[in-house]
């Protein structure tokens, strides 16, 4: 394929690529993250149109002991669609451990490190993501419970990956349970990195038809409840999120931050 046009691509992508698995699901936005699939795997949209879903394990359990019926092992690929198949924990073990580095890398505000984690060229310029992760870091203290969840791609060496995690705030002693999406598949040099599905329109045809499937529609059952078990331990979850999610030139951030501290433990 011609790299010229791949790099184009990148580069409008820039702005949002290290969000990609950013998000977390909200009160307002949960029915419509789930059920939007459209707005699942799109990469051209804004932080409020993510493109990763949330998704989490039922309370009170962790994620492998979640109450979700899955497959023991990865479904062969078939005519081009998911029809039939069922996510798995049955993966090559490089995915997990791609998500893992790049949750650390997300956390070490290294825009250049958590970005080599992403197929293709790398981009162009990381001052503005390097202060949008560094924001982000006065907030998010971790992600714990990393489990990762699968069905193949269209084609070989290449999977649909929801990723559960619990986010865990520096301001709140309560985790918030999430998981994202997103397509996975091998560079030229054979290792394992996330796709940019937005550039690619069969590949995020394929993931929103992924995203219909009864396994994905339990585990995005679960996100809901999770998520709302959460906030009911916690109401500032969703204030944190938007905190972490805003950037520091958001209109009204300060004033929200205030009214976070200034809230009883």
């Amino acid at each position: 394929m011609n790299s010229e046009p791949s790099k184009e691509r990148r580069k409008k992508a820039d702005p949002r690529r290290l969000a990609i698995l950013f998000f977390i699901l909200v009160p307002a936005a949960i029915i419509a993250g789930i059920m939007a699939v459209r707005q699942l795997s799109g990469r051209e949209n804004t932080q409020t149109a993510p493109a990763a879903e949330e998704i989490l394990p039922t309370a009170g359990t962790e994620p492998e002991s979640a109450n979700i019926t899955l497959s023991e092992e990865p479904e062969p690929e078939t005519d081009g669609t998911p029809e039939g198949m069922e996510f798995t924990r049955d993966l090559p073990p490089e995915i997990p451990a791609l998500f893992e580095g790049y949750f650390k890398a997300k956390l070490s505000g290294d825009a250049r490190l958590a970005d080599s984690y992403f197929y293709g060229e790398e981009a162009s310029d990381y001052e503005a993501e390097s202060q949008r992760l560094l924001w982000s870091m006065k907030y998010i203290e971790d992600y714990r419970d990393i489990a990762c969840y699968g069905i193949p791609g269209q084609e070989p060496d290449s999977y649909v990956v929801y990723v559960a995690y619990k986010m865990k705030f520096y301001q709140s002693e309560v985790p918030a349970p999430s998981m994202s999406a997103a397509y996975v598949k091998k560079d030229e040099d054979g290792i394992y990195k996330i796709y940019e599905e937005g550039t690619d329109e069969a590949v995020k045809q394929y993931m929103e038809q992924a995203a219909m499937l009864d396994s994905a529609m339990a585990l995005a059952a679960q996100v809901q409840k999770e998520f709302l078990d959460a906030l009911a331990e916690d109401e500032s979850l969703t204030k944190l999120y938007e905190l972490a999610m805003s950037g520091p030139a958001a209109d009204g951030s300060e004033a929200a931050e205030e009214e976070i501290s200034s809230e009883p433990s």
